[in-house]
């Protein structure tokens, strides 16, 4: 026997209008928020029903494990608009995060009233701090200088099993420099001697790697010069 509800899935209108709005700065260690915006174009009220999902997912997009569902339900007026909205915070998806901090975001409405369905989703990464490098725009072949190396912790809680890692042109393997926990929301300082063996344009690059963050970076640029035979 054939089924009876063939018009189960009809959608009699298709009259809400969707634009789902999300933050691409995020710095992990701060909430973030999904909204999506709805604005009807019926005569009628309407009731809306949104399922969010947030996911941790690889940088390829195969998914690795759920942040956060929510759902909520709303009735529009007539020729009007609305905002629904999750937010997660950051223990939500702090221990779940891969390194690269690639998160999915989607979310699936639909209309009770006239059975409109809209989908959609996205992906993004949550920012790591930047290392600030400081160091002497332009140095001078032979002459020992200090790069100094600096970030601030986001997170709610201490980096531990901490390093930093430094790489020069002027230097035959990175410099790596254990560094002491630090605390949540505190600085990590650090810095190395370094001296240039050959003139030209180079590039100063910083990493730093603990337990709880990894795969920070920052870099500067100096340029070596030769110094004159007066300073030899």
């Amino acid at each position: 026997m054939g089924s009876t509800k063939k018009n189960l899935y009809k959608v009699e209108a298709e009259d809400l209008k969707f634009q789902m709005v999300h933050e691409d700065d995020v710095l992990v260690g701060e909430p973030f928020d999904v909204r999506l915006k709805i604005r009807s174009q019926s005569e009628k009220p309407r009731t809306v029903k949104t399922t969010f999902t947030a996911t941790v997912v690889h940088y390829t997009g195969v998914p690795v494990g759920s942040i956060k569902v929510e759902s909520k339900t709303i009735r529009l007026k007539p020729q009007s608009e609305e905002e629904v909205k999750m937010t997660v915070t950051v223990n939500d998806y702090l221990e779940k995060l891969t390194d690269m901090c690639h998160v999915k975001i989607s979310c699936l409405s639909q209309v009770q009233d006239t059975k409109q369905f809209h989908c959609d989703s996205d992906d993004f990464r949550l920012c790591k701090p930047l290392i600030d490098v400081k160091v002497s725009s332009v140095m001078k072949v032979g002459v020992e200088y200090e790069v100094e190396a600096s970030f601030a912790n986001p997170l709610p809680k201490p980096l531990t099993e901490c390093e930093f890692t430094f790489e020069a042109p002027s230097l035959q393997r990175p410099i790596k420099v254990p560094h002491s926990s630090v605390p949540s929301k505190g600085s990590a300082k650090c810095s190395v001697k370094i001296t240039p063996l050959k003139e030209g344009d180079k590039e100063f690059i910083v990493g730093f790697w603990s337990k709880e963050l990894s795969n920070l970076t920052g870099a500067a640029k100096v340029k070596v010069v030769t110094r004159s035979s007066s300073e030899s």
